[in-house]
């Protein structure tokens, strides 16, 4: 089982231009030895392999929504994160039988977590647009309204007499 310490030793993309992809035959070996043996060896290499993925994936997503849609709340390093943590989690559910390549497999779960990590980033977003229409409909001059006033206006709009 890889550790979470581990995990939070995120290799530079720098470092993994010279990192070899694995050839289909190590990559069969690797989720083999991992599957039957649980051995972090060949996760690790199953991982590495598979980062450039995470990089462009974080990198395309990060410009895409992240600096437009939410002012930058998050950052390229969080989705990184996300990503590996995907990575990690198709590691864990993929079973060879399956007739798909890993790395087709490992790019739906990085990107399902990228967009969760988006997701989760927008609705913080979300929440202050609510917030401010709250105070738009609940306040008079610039203050909030008590409680007892917002129940009478809610009375006054919504219910029939």
């Amino acid at each position: 089982m890889i550790t979470t310490l581990e995990l939070t030793k995120i290799p530079t993309m720098r470092n993994l231009i010279n990192h070899p992809n694995l050839t289909y035959d190590d990559e069969i070996k690797y989720l083999r030895a991992y599957q039957e043996h649980k051995d972090n060896n060949a996760a690790q290499h199953i991982i590495l392999a598979y980062m450039k993925l995470v990089f462009k994936l974080a990198q395309e997503r990060y410009n895409r929504f992240s600096v437009k849609a939410l002012n930058a709340r998050i950052e390229l390093s969080d989705l990184v994160i996300e990503g590996c943590l995907g990575l990690y989690r198709a590691l864990e559910t993929f079973t060879l039988d399956k007739c798909v390549r890993f790395g087709s497999y490992a790019r739906d779960w990085i990107l399902s977590s990228i967009r969760q990590a988006l997701t989760a980033a927008s609705s913080d977003f979300n929440c202050g647009r609510c917030s401010k229409q709250f105070k738009k409909v609940f306040s008079k001059n610039g203050e909030l309204l008590s409680g007892e006033d917002i129940q009478n206006t809610l009375a006054q709009r919504y219910l029939c007499e």
